[in-house]
């Protein structure tokens, strides 16, 4: 005997949470068995029976929809944030950098603060010579 109704419960379902009239369990060729059910009066949609709750196993809710692949890449580029923070801003050395690029790419430019005051002190359109070590 089948259920009334039946919920689904793979959280990558689009209907994840929903619980729904059931109409009967079929088998369809691609996806195996399925559960056909009712969205409104005239409107069906066939579910895999493994994303339901008549799959008999409970899957871990969990309020994050983020893979472990997802959660493991996002904590290691927020563990960059202060070495690129570092990077683009070193008081200690006098070299500040700029990011640059409407394109979205991330350039960093280099200057020294010796070098940034030559060049606002030359007259328009003339560049100061580089040093000679």
């Amino acid at each position: 005997m089948l259920p009334e109704t039946v919920t689904v419960t793979d959280p990558t379902h689009l209907l994840y949470g929903l619980t729904v009239p059931l109409l009967r369990v079929g088998v369809q060729e691609r996806v195996g068995r399925v559960c056909v059910v009712r969205l409104r009066p005239a409107a069906e949609r066939r579910i895999p029976l493994a994303a339901t709750s008549l799959n008999g196993i409970t899957m871990p809710v969990s309020p994050a929809r983020l893979s472990v692949v997802a959660v493991t890449t996002l904590l290691a580029a927020v563990a960059t944030i202060p070495a690129l923070a570092t990077a683009i801003y070193r008081e200690d050395d006098g070299v500040r950098g700029a990011q640059e690029g409407g394109d979205g790419a991330t350039r960093i430019a280099w200057t020294t603060e010796a070098a940034q005051s030559a060049a606002c002190a030359a007259p328009h359109g003339t560049r100061p010579k580089p040093k000679r070590r």
